[in-house]
């Protein structure tokens, strides 16, 4: 959306027009800087942390894994996986 603003202000061709289109520019390019770090950080902390069983109490069986797959179709594209 901050895109958006500051791509109609910049083009307005007024030099308060243009102010206003280089701040919003930047507070687009600030949230998306923010946006990957918050990715990653989520993405590091999901594959590190360990996995808790599915069942309650003692057990002798293997957590269970967690994984992240791709996946593409006709009409379609995303993730999925456990976590």
């Amino acid at each position: 959306m901050s895109g958006a603003i500051a791509f109609s202000k910049k083009n307005a061709g007024i030099d308060e027009q243009q102010n206003a289109g280089y701040r919003a520019a930047d507070i687009a390019t600030g949230a998306f800087i923010v946006a990957g770090v918050g990715a990653v950080v989520g993405v590091v902390w999901l594959l590190t942390t360990p996995a808790k069983n599915a069942t309650s109490g003692p057990t002798t069986a293997t957590p269970e894994r967690r994984f992240v797959r791709p996946y593409v179709g006709l009409a379609s594209i995303g993730v999925e996986g456990r976590f």
